[in-house]
């Protein structure tokens, strides 16, 4: 309602009132430019405007937070990417990040590198840039022709999820690799490779000096046995004697 000032001028204060009656503001007016009276139409018309305005400043402030809302949750996204591309990157496993490719019956055909650590190039001897953005048949076309499969293996965990591990030698590279595959989303797979080349050589070694010793303690065994059996002969000079002994 219209207010009288001891100087006799009028004024108005309307509330702007938004929703859930929560005030964020109000309109004063008085009439000391126009010394004409406040009418009652004039403030009906007033709080028309004041409860629009109300509604305005409400939705500004809204965006205004959701605008910071928005760049908050990008700076720490921004902050979370650059924490895990610094994990992906000292890595010291070899990591790379693919698309699987398909013919027109589904079937796995080949392989994109989208993207790959530190430790790929260290292990692998392939630069990084020389292989982003290319297909395997492209980096590794002698792959196609090995024994196993390696594109149809990551194709079904591209597809159908899951996880795949496995030790298996690349020959286009002369070594072995004991490898991990994961899918973050269909059509898409991770390996996470480990080099085993110098471990899987030490133990064929290994295996080879054990055979070996084996072999060599059988024939010093065969030796005493056929050096006791000759010792308990009545005549060890006949050789027929002696190998129809050794052979019973």
């Amino acid at each position: 309602q219209a207010i009288h000032h001891e100087t006799a001028k009028e004024w108005a204060e309307i509330p702007l009132r938004g929703r859930d009656a929560v005030i964020v503001g109000k309109i004063v007016i008085d009439n000391r430019v126009s010394q004409r009276p406040l009418l009652m139409t004039h403030l009906e018309h007033l709080s028309v405007y004041a409860a629009q305005a109300a509604i305005a400043i409400q939705q500004a402030r809204l965006f205004q937070d959701l605008e910071s809302e928005v760049e908050r949750r990008a700076a720490r996204l921004q902050t979370s990417q650059q924490r895990h591309r610094n994990l992906f990157e000292n890595m010291l496993d070899g990591t790379a990040y693919h698309r699987i490719i398909l013919d027109d019956d589904g079937k796995p055909i080949d392989y994109v590198f989208l993207e790959a650590n530190i430790a790929f190039e260290k292990l692998t001897g392939l630069k990084r840039t020389k292989v982003i953005g290319r297909r395997v048949s492209e980096v590794l076309p002698q792959l196609l022709e090995s024994e196993f499969d390696w594109i149809g293996t990551y194709g079904k965990v591209a597809l159908q999820g899951g996880v795949r591990s496995f030790k298996q030698y690349a020959e286009p590279l002369d070594k072995w690799f004991d490898v991990s595959a994961y899918s973050p989303e269909k059509d898409y797979f991770v390996s996470i490779f480990q080099d085993v080349t110098d471990r899987r050589n030490a133990i064929e070694e290994l295996l080879k000096s054990e055979e070996g010793l084996r072999k060599r303690s059988g024939r010093q065994q065969a030796l005493l046995m056929i050096r006791e059996r000759v010792q308990g002969m009545s005549k060890p000079d006949d050789l027929e004697t002696v190998l129809l002994t050794c052979l019973q």
